[in-house]
């Protein structure tokens, strides 16, 4: 019901409605209905624990982000469709069917995946030409990144390119396997004294899941 509504309201008034939901259901991190909203409505895919990226006009659609990732204020998401260089002009009335000029679009609005715990830092651009952010990855202030980033990854840079990475090869390897960004806040809860040990938190978890098992 909510969704629709949404729909059919305002641009201001969306703004407004959001903000509401958002202070109802406790915080971005928290809030069902507004991940329900921006799926629905704008196919944009945000999981749990996520927060800073509830915003259209610095997002774009077509996109799937993992959970327990951080945006910092100002970051970009451009649209993954180029503007035909090619064509008689590069204006989306002539290849972009949301305007009406053409039925259907010719150039594919193409999916960018951001993978679980990724940071993403303060004004930074994420271009058309990347199409996936690993796991874990952090990217730099004010970086503009043009090709896809690896796990764990720290890049930085206009362009942005790999100044080093997180961990060590096996403690990337453990965190990967723990798949400890599946669990639910609650039950990540109980990891929290281990955060500064990334061997023991992933090591942990994997034998609390095997057990489980």
């Amino acid at each position: 019901m909510i969704s629709s509504l949404y729909k059919i309201l305002p641009y201001g008034f969306k703004k407004y409605l959001l903000k509401l939901i958002i202070k109802f259901e406790k915080g971005e991190c928290f809030s069902v209905t507004i991940r329900k909203i921006f799926k629905e409505q704008y196919g944009i895919e945000i999981g749990i624990a996520t927060y800073g990226c509830f915003d259209v006009d610095r997002v774009a659609r077509n996109i799937k982000i993992g959970n327990y990732c951080s945006f910092a204020q100002g970051a970009v998401i451009v649209p993954r469709r180029e503007h035909p260089l090619h064509y008689c002009s590069t204006h989306p009335f002539f290849f972009n069917s949301v305007y009406g000029w053409v039925k259907k679009s010719p150039i594919p609005n193409e999916e960018l995946v951001i993978g679980n715990d990724v940071w993403i830092g303060q004004n930074a651009v994420i271009s058309s030409k990347c199409g996936s952010v690993g796991n874990g990855a952090i990217i730099g202030a004010c970086s503009f990144v043009n090709k896809d980033v690896p796990p764990y990854a720290v890049v930085a840079g206009v362009p942005a390119r790999v100044i080093g990475y997180r961990f060590d090869s096996e403690t990337i390897k453990l965190l990967e396997s723990s798949k400890w960004f599946e669990l639910s806040p609650n039950k990540l809860k109980k990891y929290v004294h281990l955060a500064d040990n990334p061997k023991e938190f992933a090591l942990a978890i994997k034998e609390s899941e095997n057990t489980d098992e």
